[in-house]
């Protein structure tokens, strides 16, 4: 359902100012929407490119393995990145997953992420 955040925002030139080539990075603790409990975490990290738009990759790591994702965050409440690999249960994962903020949502949170993702043996639907 959400997970707490540590962000770091490092300014390529002057501080205070998004530019081309500032990065964010951040940790997460993923919550089990049914039971709130850990059920991971996930990594990332965005460069901030011309358009002022954010190229984005996030790690989300469970214990079967970890799921690689790759998105542009265009500065809305909702963002829908592609699954493009994994490791361990999730080597052959497809699929994507849509990362919503709320409305009154800060960058600390809460986030939800919901998630559908197809593995070899069938389809692996969550919400995290």
């Amino acid at each position: 359902e959400g997970f707490n955040t540590g962000f770091v925002h490092t300014f390529n030139t002057k501080e205070g100012e998004t530019s081309p080539g500032d990065i964010w990075t951040w940790h997460a603790n993923v919550q089990d929407a049914a039971t709130g409990e850990k059920a991971g975490e996930l990594t990332g990290f965005a460069i901030n490119v011309p358009t002022n738009k954010w190229e984005t990759q996030e790690t989300i790591s469970l214990p079967g393995g970890d799921i690689f994702c790759h998105y542009v965050q265009k500065g809305t409440t909702t963002s829908i990145a592609g699954i493009t690999g994994g490791t361990g249960e999730y080597v052959s994962a497809s699929g994507q997953i849509e990362f919503t903020a709320p409305e009154d949502a800060t960058a600390n949170g809460p986030w939800g992420i919901d998630m559908t993702v197809c593995v070899p043996d069938g389809v692996v639907s969550n919400e995290f």
